[in-house]
């Protein structure tokens, strides 16, 4: 339990520098989800070996929680700088994207990481499926950051 302790030091120790350094890290244009993937690689087992998940316990039960706990608050954070009429206003997209986008996503996601990794059928739609509710947290960074301002304003409009 010790080295869980300090585990969750580390990652709230993480958060806060790099809430520190979210100005900064904009305007370099680098997004939020490589500087935490860059901060994850630099603190885990192959870096310097401060957050080592094999030593808290059952290493896929605590990948799933995180993951769950990391998917819900990227979520979270994309619906809440939404306007409150904004689901009302804009139904038919949002049911276009949800009942036609994300599963063509799952897909595409499916059909690369089964023809990539040469996985079986099952499995590539798992992982397919694991995979596809963080477009919108990626794509969020896409649109809301620096790379926003040099995309046309014609491909809002589609």
């Amino acid at each position: 339990m010790h080295e869980f302790n300090i585990g969750l030091l580390v990652v709230a120790a993480s958060a806060l520098f790099l809430g520190l350094l979210s100005t900064p890290l904009k305007r370099i244009g680098l997004p939020d989800s490589v500087t935490l993937l860059l901060v994850g690689v630099v603190l885990g087992p192959t870096g310097f070996g401060f957050l080592d998940p094999a030593q808290w316990g059952n290493e896929m039960a605590i990948l799933e929680q995180v993951a769950r706990l990391a998917i819900a608050i990227g979520l979270m954070g994309i619906a809440l700088r939404l306007p409150k009429s904004y689901i009302f206003n804009h139904w038919r997209p949002l049911c276009v994207l949800l009942l036609v986008g994300m599963p063509f996503m799952w897909l595409c996601s499916s059909a690369l990481t089964g023809w990539a990794l040469g996985l079986p059928i099952g499995a590539a739609l798992l992982i397919g499926a694991a995979i596809t509710p963080t477009d919108p947290v990626v794509a969020s960074t896409l649109v809301t950051g620096p790379v926003a301002k040099r995309i046309s304003l014609r491909i809002y409009a589609i």
